[in-house]
């Protein structure tokens, strides 16, 4: 093996070691080195060398001696105070940033929104332009360095790929849009784009501690309100199978808001992912025709339905139902959903899935965010500069 090729492995192990390990005290902090070593499976001189750098770089610090009752007390190593992970949820107008800890813990936050409406004939270089912009008059207000933001990760909505989204719900024909290379470029942060729904079904399973655990079968249908130019709802959904996020060759699986309803008058409305029955449309046709204050009946039936259809399709062992355009929904939306589940146990002796609300729907794209960079540091370390830095 060439020496060059060598080192090069060898730095390649490192920065993994090290990253496994700044990963481990993410999820369990703070830890002994043998509490690491276990969670790891990298022997403890191996363990020991990578805390010492990623102490070295800030990145992690003591926090005490574990009590045990015979023996030396052992170091507990935990997550360092200072450097953070930034979180976009670029909702489209809306627009919402936020700064975590490197537990995932909000430090601030801030709700805003871009106004691509105008800009249509530009919008690759204006809608790029103006993320970047509130993201530095953020940080600059919140007094928060760049050089301390680890990652950034930016839920969008529509088809993701390659750092690049088709917002097809929100602009009519709308180009790829880059997002990936122009941030990290501006702003000088290792950025990953994900799917808004993607993004937020990530969160819910971090705040229930179930990312990590084997055969977890999730569900997440999200009804939003956009009122930033104009009242409207957005419907979009998501679908995790053994620890992965289900995307499709495109990046666009599981748009659930644009399936087909085969129910009544879609009227006027049109929506532009060229199916002209999407359950998005045939709601936001009801809701605007509504007296106001009221939202019909077909509302509910028709969304009640769809959870009915998902169930059916993907067997999950978790249903997870975001009603937060429509909160006063949400009994009669539930309440007809676990009778469905019961009725289909008494027939097919199928045990349903545990049917819940989520935690926090109005950051869990943000964080979901975060979660997904700091995944992304895990299997690509290399292009984090941190792990990297000389002690």
């Amino acid at each position: 093996m060439h020496p060059k090729e060598s080192r090069l492995r060898y730095n390649n192990s490192h920065l993994v070691n090290k990253a496994s390990v700044f990963e481990s005290l993410s999820f369990d902090s703070p830890a002994t080195i043998k509490q690491v070593a276990g969670s790891t499976r990298l022997s403890t001189p191996t363990v020991t060398k990578a805390l010492s750098h990623l102490q070295e770089i800030g990145l992690v610090t003591e926090k005490g001696r574990k009590d045990q009752p015979k023996g030396r007390k052992p170091t507990l190593f935990g997550l360092s105070e200072g450097y953070y992970w930034l979180g976009i949820d670029l909702e489209i107008p809306d627009l919402r940033i936020a700064v975590y800890d490197l537990a995932k813990r909000l430090i601030k936050s801030k709700k805003d929104f871009v106004c691509v409406d105008e800009q249509d004939g530009d919008v690759e270089r204006y809608l790029p332009g103006s993320v970047i912009d509130k993201v530095k008059g953020f940080l600059q207000a919140q007094d928060i360095s760049v050089s301390s933001i680890l990652g950034e990760g930016v839920g969008v909505p529509g088809m993701v790929s390659e750092g690049t989204f088709k917002p097809f719900s929100r602009l009519k024909n709308p180009p790829s849009i880059p997002l990936k290379e122009p941030l990290e470029k501006k702003l000088d942060i290792p950025t990953v784009i994900g799917n808004d729904v993607d993004l937020e079904l990530l969160a819910e399973l971090d705040r229930r501690s179930l990312l990590e655990e084997p055969g977890v079968v999730a569900v997440y249908l999200a009804a939003r309100p956009s009122k930033a130019t104009h009242n409207s709802v957005r419907i979009g959904g998501s679908v995790f199978h053994d620890g992965t996020i289900l995307q499709g060759a495109m990046g666009s699986a599981n748009e659930f808001g644009h399936t087909s309803v085969s129910r009544g008058d879609h009227g006027e409305l049109k929506c532009n992912c060229g199916n002209p029955k999407c359950l998005e449309t045939y709601v936001n046709q009801k809701i605007s025709g509504a007296p106001a204050g009221r939202l019909p009946e077909e509302v509910v039936e028709v969304l009640t339905d769809k959870l009915k259809d998902l169930i059916f399709l993907y067997n999950p062992s978790l249903l997870i139902v975001d009603l937060l355009a429509f909160p006063q929904l949400s009994s009669p939306v539930l309440e007809g959903i676990n009778q469905f589940i019961e009725l289909r146990h008494g027939h097919l002796d199928f045990d349903g899935p545990e049917v819940v609300t989520p935690g926090d729907s109005e950051m869990a794209c943000a964080r979901g965010a975060c979660i997904k960079s700091f995944q992304n540091m895990a299997v690509n370390p290399e292009k984090y500069p941190i792990l990297s830095q000389d002690s």
